[in-house]
């Protein structure tokens, strides 16, 4: 929804550092949901804001961005773990590679080609605003705290099995 222009602004700029992490609005409202208000519109408080985004982060960026060139793996870690984990006061025992750390990650496969459809993701959705994209970069296994959460596409942990890390304020 943005000219070339302004995607290659935004690219140089997360390339940079400039733009120091990357998110989703991330909402698992259906499409009937999503429609309900057609007739008439509430306030802004009342609808169904977001689009489903989260399982995508990764392999969006992966793809458009490391396998493209436009940034390094590096960056790429910087922006998906180890910013955000800054961010919201849970470095370092997240986000980082190192003893005392959580030990959680995720485990992408480079050459994994995957198009992005609904019935490939995992929220409780009927739709997603990448749907045909194909992608280069897939997340194959996630590891929370030294465990396999995550492995090609099925989910391994028992419901429930997530613990609450509070952040810390950030200076």
């Amino acid at each position: 929804m943005r000219s070339d222009d302004q995607r290659t602004k935004l690219w140089q700029k997360l390339a940079s550092g400039e733009i120091y992490t990357v998110g989703s609005d991330h909402c698992v409202y259906s499409v009937s949901q999503k429609r309900r208000h057609r007739e008439e519109v509430p306030s802004f408080h009342e609808i169904p804001n977001g689009v489903p985004g989260t399982e995508t982060i990764l392999p969006l960026l992966f793809y458009f961005g490391v396998k493209k060139g436009k940034i390094s793996m590096e960056r790429f870690v910087e922006v998906t773990s180890t910013n955000p984990a800054k961010l919201f006061g849970l470095y370092p025992r997240k986000g980082v590679v190192q003893p005392g750390a959580d030990a959680d990650f995720a485990v992408i496969d480079p050459a994994k080609r995957v198009k992005i459809t609904p019935d490939v993701l995992h929220s409780n959705i009927d739709y997603t605003i990448y749907d045909g994209i194909e992608v280069e970069g897939w997340n194959v296994m996630t590891i929370r705290r030294g465990e396999v959460v995550m492995e090609e596409g099925q989910i391994t942990s028992p419901r429930g099995s997530g613990v609450y890390v509070p952040g810390k304020p950030v200076k």
